[in-house]
């Protein structure tokens, strides 16, 4: 199929390349281009190259960790692609383990900047056929270098093109990484958004609204406890507590809620089992149980973690939780750190020098507490409440000794 022949294509298909080997992307475009005459240029570390057929745009590998918020990147491409490409193109180097096992972060990170219609416009280009059993991918658009050499790669972006390219709005994306920006510093410090809410008489409690919040994380991380400390924060007496005690075994095996009045908030906190790892033996109907907790409007979920325990293990926490709960899920979640109390560094440093976790911190807009389990401290949970209130509507906590206004 033609660009010529078919109307509804353009003369020039625009092309953005993502990839980590600057090698097999040199090499895509060689292949596309083959003899044609190309003129290149570098804008602010993207390489463009241009023919009279194909233009391709050569991206820095800011899909890596390195670049949680690649919003200038992101407007640099649309500018230089007039804010339409026809395609995207994800180069995979199957030899390379590590990049295969981030392939499912890389084009979820696609698919968060370009939200859904990114996935037709998507295709994945594997450099070493041999291997492709490693990446275990589903997608319509996949082309292996070495195993297709009979088929011409210029000809095959032809046929990939759909009857409109990607339409990206580029003052929504603005407007979206703007909204982003203030929920991160808004996180990093709860004083004034406190003020505002405690001391302003228009700022009143939505009395009679239940809020969820949702406990989720591998065994032995702290869930339960985490419970009890937001539970213990309340006026009440409690009646009960979720059961926490050290054990070889899980000790939670189904989904478990108490509620309570916390901070003038009508609060359900739900514990869950571990179905976070990576086994076959997950309980199905305890999913749908959580996943009905979930779907609630006035709902969060605390991915619980413990500090000083974030192994290689733990590195698809993220990947699993959005597997079973669906991706929309990383927008309600916070990231809860167990165990402060026995943590004697600096958090920022501890996500920093790890690169999945510090994944997945942003990809949850950067929201994080410390608990410390052992100490009975209600203002660590009035912190966490102040960032729910920020991602939950119609949640407003107030201290228990009001402020007054002279």
């Amino acid at each position: 199929m033609s660009s010529a022949g078919s109307p509804n294509h353009p003369a020039k298909t625009t092309i953005i390349l993502f990839g980590k080997k600057e090698g097999l992307k040199k090499k895509i475009e060689s292949e596309i281009f083959k003899n044609q005459r190309t003129v290149s240029k570098t804008c602010n570390d993207i390489f463009v190259s241009e023919s009279e057929s194909f233009k391709i745009i050569n991206t820095p590998d800011f899909l890596d960790d390195k670049y949680l918020d690649p919003d200038q990147k992101i407007i640099d491409l649309m500018a230089l692609s007039d804010s339409s490409p026809d395609l995207l193109m994800l180069a995979i180097d199957s030899e390379d383990t590590g990049q295969v096992e981030k392939v499912d972060a890389q084009i979820d990170k696609l698919e968060h900047i370009f939200r859904g219609t990114v996935i037709k416009h998507l295709v994945i280009i594997v450099d070493n056929g041999k291997n492709k059993n490693k990446l275990n991918l589903n997608h319509d658009k996949l082309f292996y270098i070495q195993e297709d050499v009979n088929k011409n790669l210029p000809d095959q972006c032809q046929e990939w093109l759909t009857d409109q390219p990607l339409q990206f709005k580029t003052e929504n994306y603005i407007q979206y990484a703007v909204k982003q920006r203030k929920q991160y510093f808004e996180s990093t410090s709860d004083y004034n958004y406190y003020f505002r809410n405690e001391c302003s008489p228009d700022h009143h409690g939505a009395r009679g609204t239940e809020t969820t919040i949702v406990l989720l994380g591998k065994s032995g991380t702290g869930k339960s406890a985490s419970g009890n400390t937001i539970l213990a924060a309340g006026n009440s007496q409690l009646d009960s507590t979720f059961e926490s005690r050290p054990s070889s075994t899980p000790v939670t095996n189904k989904c478990e809620e108490k509620r309570a009045q916390i901070f003038g908030t009508q609060i359900r906190v739900v514990d869950t089992p571990d179905f976070l790892n990576n086994e076959e033996d997950v309980d199905n109907a305890q999913i749908e149980e959580c996943k009905r907790y979930c779907q609630e409007e006035q709902c969060v979920v605390l991915l619980v973690i413990q500090l000083g325990r974030f192994t290689e293990g733990e590195n698809e926490i993220l990947h699993n939780l959005e597997k079973h709960l669906q991706r929309k899920i990383r927008e309600k979640t916070i990231l809860l750190f167990t165990h402060g109390e026995d943590f004697n560094g600096d958090l920022k440093e501890f996500i920093g020098e790890r690169s999945h976790l510090k994944y997945i911190v942003g990809a949850c807009g950067n929201r994080c507490h410390v608990f410390k389990n052992t100490v009975k401290d209600s203002k660590q949970v009035f912190s966490l409440f102040m960032s729910i209130s920020k991602i939950v509507p119609n949640f407003t906590p107030k201290q228990h000794s009001p402020c007054s206004l002279l």
